[in-house]
């Protein structure tokens, strides 16, 4: 995948254009990105859609262009992308409206990518108009978890309340402009935010989400509450939330958001939505310096040999960088495991179907690796039939990787493709055996680096993922498996059961743990009826329980019945008209010796 980075600070826009267009190869561009300052960006749009009228372009207003080259506030900084990489541009012209009426937008752009690649979308959406969790919204509608999502709210100079975004030379300041790019190569997404959780939590009792306003926080104004319990005078609130902002916490996600405005009314507005009932928390400063390192150490065990990088940095983290005199740091560190990179500094940051704030979010683009060279890995480990792991070669694989992940909070998934026997009766062996390796192929497409897939047997198999909010969205795909993508004109459903490996082991993993965790995710996996509108069940230690329960009651039950100990009741039922017994309901009780 060839790609190259300009950057530039000249001052005259045009000059700054020429600048960076001429650092990048003259070769067949399939697309630019673009970042400028807000105040040049509608005359730096125009330059580079006139010197270059038949390329794809994309580009945001930022508060920073953030660059491996440089980072700049009056700066210019662009990505190309070469033919060899097919990207669709798309746009979501109105934001202020809830806007279903453009899912067929995406659906167009999503038409166009080829089948046979990874594809991921990058979005940046105009700030201040309240639009990011509905373009999510649309996104996850029709994409699903088929494209990886990721991408940002258009920054300014902070003095001004309008951004923007461009495609194709044309300007917007009320809209989402997105590019999917369809790729050979693998990508990491890392999200990274420099806070700690305190033990201040509250339920949110009252909340407008659409206008992302919290009215109160366990039925006291939310101003009100924050003030009293962090003993802050409520007129320096809004200063203190921006170093101890509060989040929500969502399957040991944190999500941070940011206040706007305090309101007259005692309530909060914010950067970003928050539903009624959600626990909150208030978060306080890390040490950045420690961030960044285990930002480096994560990434860089993900990525080997990185290529390029997008890069999404909250505007309120970079004002603060700027406080704390470490833009150089942030650099430096962005500098080891991002290979070479451009970003943008803006109102808000995106991910999968979450919107938030005071986060980095980094996507590093890197070649699959070969794995043909790792002596752990055995012809016998793979099932020659689909190309994946076998069972034991799943569960080897799951070994090394929760032991290199000590950091991540993993769970097993097993699933099984339902009522299988109908495809091999209505479309023959044949394609029934395509199917499975269809469905192993799309397993192995998105796998990432740190995360494993395998076909245990028949038609089940599994996947070893982070514990996060995404493998809720997968596991709620599992349940619609589309064949027309091999010319099969069919909709498989499968069912799935979840083990959480951080709560049902502790300490060191074994083998045999690993076993146990498959065996506890069929566990919750059977008790899905393929009726079901639910396609997936999170085991807990209950399921075992019950079901030693019931294995003890039907062992007990052969010498229950030897001793007579199942006594048999008649109800009878009587025709009221004619006042004659016509039948009578069993009903059949099982009494121990000692009574129960």
């Amino acid at each position: 995948m060839k790609y190259c980075i300009g950057f530039s600070e000249e001052e005259n826009h045009r000059k700054a254009v020429a600048d960076v267009l001429n650092q990048i190869d003259n070769d067949e561009f399939s697309f630019i990105l673009y970042f400028s300052d807000s105040e040049r960006f509608e005359d730096v749009s125009k330059e580079i859609s006139s010197f270059l009228p038949d390329v794809k372009t994309m580009g945001s207003s930022t508060y920073l262009v953030i660059s491996s080259k440089g980072i700049g506030k009056k700066a210019i900084g662009v990505l190309a992308l070469y033919s060899d990489t097919f990207v669709s541009l798309g746009l979501l012209p109105d934001i202020t409206v809830f806007p279903f009426q453009y899912i067929q937008n995406v659906a167009d752009v999503l038409a166009t990518l080829p089948l046979d690649k990874k594809s991921i979308c990058f979005e940046i959406t105009s700030a201040f108009k309240n639009g990011e969790e509905r373009i999510l919204d649309i996104f996850h509608k029709v994409v699903g978890d088929s494209v990886e999502l990721f991408g940002g709210t258009a920054g300014n100079d902070s003095k001004s309340k309008e951004t923007f975004v461009a495609q194709n030379g044309v300007v917007y300041n009320n809209a989402c402009v997105f590019a999917i790019l369809s790729i050979e190569m693998d990508v990491f997404i890392n999200r990274e935010h420099v806070f700690r959780q305190t033990n201040k939590i509250f339920t949110v009792t009252d909340a407008n989400p659409d206008k992302r306003v919290i009215f109160t926080l366990d039925n006291v104004p939310t101003a009100e509450a924050l003030s009293n319990e962090l003993s802050i005078p409520q007129n320096s609130l809004k200063d203190y939330l921006t170093l101890h902002p509060i989040g929500h916490i969502i399957n040991q996600n944190q999500y941070i958001i940011e206040p706007l405005n305090i309101n007259e009314d005692g309530s909060i507005s914010f950067f970003a939505q928050v539903f009624k009932h959600s626990r909150v928390a208030v978060f306080e400063e890390n040490n950045v310096t420690d961030v960044f390192e285990n930002t480096k150490a994560v990434v860089k065990k993900a990525v080997k040999n990185p290529s390029f990088s997008l890069v999404v940095n909250c505007m309120a983290r970079s004002k603060r960088f700027e406080e704390l005199n470490c833009i150089d740091s942030l650099k430096n560190s962005l500098d080891s495991y991002c290979g070479e990179y451009l970003g943008l500094s803006g109102y808000g940051e995106q991910y999968s179907t979450h919107h938030f704030n005071q986060s980095l979010i980094t996507a590093t683009f890197f070649e699959k690796e070969n794995n043909s060279d790792n002596v752990d890995i055995l012809d016998e480990d793979i099932d020659n039939f689909t190309g994946i792991y076998n069972e034991t070669g799943f569960i080897k694989q799951c070994k090394t990787t929760l032991d290199d992940n000590l950091e991540i909070n993993y769970a097993l998934c097993v699933f099984k493709i339902n009522n299988f026997r109908v495809v091999n009766d209505t479309f023959g062996f044949e394609k029934g055996d395509e199917i499975l390796q269809f469905v192993a192929k799309s397993l192995k497409r998105d796998i990432k680096t740190y995360e494993v897939c395998g076909h245990l047997h028949s038609t089940v198999f599994a996947f070893l993922v982070p514990y996060t909010l995404d493998v809720i969205d997968k596991l709620s795909k599992i349940k619609y498996i589309d064949c027309s993508a091999i010319d099969i004109p069919y909709q498989l459903t499968a069912k799935a059961g979840l083990c959480n490996i951080n709560d049902v082991f502790q300490g060191d993993i074994l083998f045999s743990d690993i076993r146990l965790a498959i065996d506890y995710s069929m566990i919750a996996m059977s008790k899905i009826l393929n009726t079901s509108i639910t396609s997936f069940c999170f085991y807990n230690h209950n399921m075992h329980k019950n079901l030693i329960t019931e294995a003890e009651i039907t062992s007990k039950m052969r010498d229950g019945l030897k001793r007579k100990e199942f006594q048999i009741y008649f109800q009878p039922q009587y025709n009221h008209s004619t006042g004659c017994l016509y039948g009578a309901e069993a009903l059949c009780r099982w009494v121990n010796p000692d009574g129960s």
